[in-house]
C-alpha cells in the first residue's frame, strides 16, 4: 500500500470516529436536557416536598411530586402530591416520623400525548 493510500485510509477513519464521537455527544446532550431535582424540607410546621424541571427546547411536560409518610409497617405511604408543567410544591402538617419525596417528569414533542421521556429523581428523606 502506498503512503497516499494509508493517508487516505487514516483520514477516512478518522472522519468516521469524528462523526460517531459526535453523534453520540448530540445524543447525551439531548438526555441531560431533560432533568428533574426534588426537594424535601421543614418549614413553620409543615413538611414541604417541590420539584423543578427542565426540558429541551421545543417540548412540553407535567411534573408530579409525591410525599410519603413512613408507616409502622415499614411501608411508604404517600400522604400528598401535586402537579404542574415545569414546578410543583405540596405540603402536609408535621408530625413526628420519616418522610420522603420523589418527583416524575414526563416530556412530550410534536404535540404527543404519549411521553418522549420519562425522568424519575432519587429520593430525598427527612426525619422529623
Amino acid at each position: 500500500m502506498t503512503q497516499m493510500k494509508r493517508l487516505t485510509a487514516l483520514a477516512l477513519i478518522l472522519v468516521l470516529v469524528l462523526s460517531a464521537t459526535m453523534a453520540s455527544a448530540a445524543m447525551l446532550r439531548a438526555v441531560k436536557q431533560n432533568r428533574i431535582s426534588v426537594s424535601l424540607y421543614s418549614s413553620g410546621g409543615k413538611i414541604y416536598a417541590a420539584c423543578q424541571a427542565t426540558i429541551e427546547r421545543g417540548a412540553t411536560s407535567t411534573v408530579k411530586v409525591y410525599l410519603q409518610k413512613k408507616q409502622a409497617n415499614g411501608t411508604w405511604k404517600t400522604v400528598a402530591q401535586k402537579s404542574g408543567t415545569l414546578e410543583a410544591e405540596t405540603y402536609v402538617t408535621a408530625s413526628s416520623g420519616n418522610y420522603r419525596a420523589y418527583a416524575v417528569l414526563k416530556v412530550y414533542k410534536n404535540n404527543s400525548t404519549t411521553p418522549s421521556d420519562t425522568v424519575t429523581s432519587t429520593y430525598v428523606t427527612l426525619n422529623k
